[in-house]
């Protein structure tokens, strides 16, 4: 019986990482330069982001897990962070962020990296970010092993913040998203348009779920989400060994929470 238990969960996390890597990884290295021009002014540093930020102490070594394109390094110049992301087209567009950079804002680092894989030495981290990423974990077990990860890399009294895209949408928005077949409930395939005059649009078009979508002149990809209840990633940070829940909060459509 354990042995058929652990080769239904093996199977289960291959099948996750499969998911993942067509509807996550491949898609953000095909947009990551178009990803990246979007998140500009419209997408600011939300104020709870920065508010967390800004009350760490100067000199904290921070991982941003997820980094993107790098729009947390710099906010403050007396912390470190080290970045870090699964799509490498993405890492890429945070290390042109830095090295076109001032002085006064390189005090971070970035790599490539799995976030179930972190290179970081353990209990080396004052805080942890990992903003807009949970919901990209495709399984139960893969969203806990992430917040494990993330509270492993902590100092004793280290805090990590952690966003997730709730089930409350605008009006409009879930009736655009594609249900994932035979997916959890609240499981979404998310559509990213490249327009065809862009150059990303070559690299997005080969992409193995690509679609050339004629009449709005794009290329569709689709990004998988799961979208978190009330209260469900509350309960994650619960089934994380040691966690200890500090803050939950709503904030611009998100599920968030800090924990230690």
């Amino acid at each position: 019986m354990g042995a058929a238990r652990d080769a239904g969960a093996s199977a289960r996390d291959e099948s996750a990482v499969a998911l993942e890597d067509e509807h996550v990884n491949t898609v953000y290295n095909a947009i990551a330069p178009h990803f990246s021009a979007t998140r500009s002014a419209e997408y600011a540093i939300w104020p709870r982001v920065r508010a967390f930020i800004d009350s760490l102490a100067p000199g904290a070594l921070v991982a941003d897990v997820g980094c993107g394109n790098g729009k947390y390094f710099g906010v403050r110049p007396d912390i470190f962070v080290l970045g870090s992301d699964r799509s490498s087209g993405l890492a890429s567009v945070a290390s042109q962020r830095l090295r076109r950079s001032t002085a006064a804002t390189q005090l971070a680092d970035v790599a490539v990296a799995d976030a179930l894989a972190l290179p970081l030495r353990p209990g080396s981290m004052d805080a942890a970010l990992c903003i807009a990423v949970l919901h990209h974990m495709s399984s139960p077990a893969r969203r806990r092993e992430l917040l494990a990860a993330l509270r492993g890399t902590l100092v004793p009294g280290g805090r990590a913040l952690v966003t997730a895209w709730a089930t409350s949408q605008p009006a409009g928005k879930l009736a655009k998203w594609r249900p994932l077949p035979g997916g959890e409930a609240n499981d979404y395939l998310v559509p990213w348009h490249v327009p065809l005059h862009r150059v990303e649009a070559a690299q997005a078009a080969a992409a193995p779920s690509a679609e050339v979508d004629a009449r709005k002149s794009t290329v569709k990809l689709e990004r998988y989400y799961h979208l978190f209840e009330q209260r469900e990633l509350e309960d994650l940070v619960a089934s994380v060994p040691g966690a200890t829940l500090l803050d939950s909060f709503f904030d611009k459509d998100n599920w968030c929470v800090v924990f230690s």
